[in-house]
């Protein structure tokens, strides 16, 4: 059984996957862009990411109705990482976001409940 927090991470796991996808077009094959996205995804709030849980979560997320809790949040966070890269351009979106998210504290609403348990560091 899946739970909320769950829900959030795959979601929001999917949604980074997919921007790294559209915006690293250095005529790599998905396979490849996947694996050189595990080595970005780092940090308290991702653990260890592997391709295979990018793979699971975009499925999940195409495959699942728009009601489902995995795709609202993959739209929440697309609609962040968009704006993101309005105001700061997408090359930089994508870390902004990888900061955020490793920043922030321990909750369900966010999807890192399950993976931290030790404060973020001071900066």
């Amino acid at each position: 059984m899946s739970t909320a927090n769950h829900h959030r991470r795959t979601g929001t796991l999917a949604a980074l996957a997919n921007f790294w996808i559209e915006h690293h077009d250095h005529g790599e094959k998905l396979d490849r862009k996947l694996s050189n996205a595990t080595r970005r995804f780092r940090g308290r709030w991702f653990g260890s990411v592997t391709k295979a849980q990018l793979v699971g979560a975009r499925v999940i997320v195409s495959q699942e109705g728009s009601e489902h809790p995995s795709v609202q949040t993959a739209a929440k966070v697309k609609a962040f990482l968009d704006r993101t890269a309005t105001e700061f351009g997408a090359e930089h979106a994508l870390a902004i976001v990888i900061r955020t998210l490793n920043d922030a504290p321990r909750s369900a609403a966010i999807g890192n409940w399950d993976q931290l348990s030790d404060p973020p560091a001071d900066p």
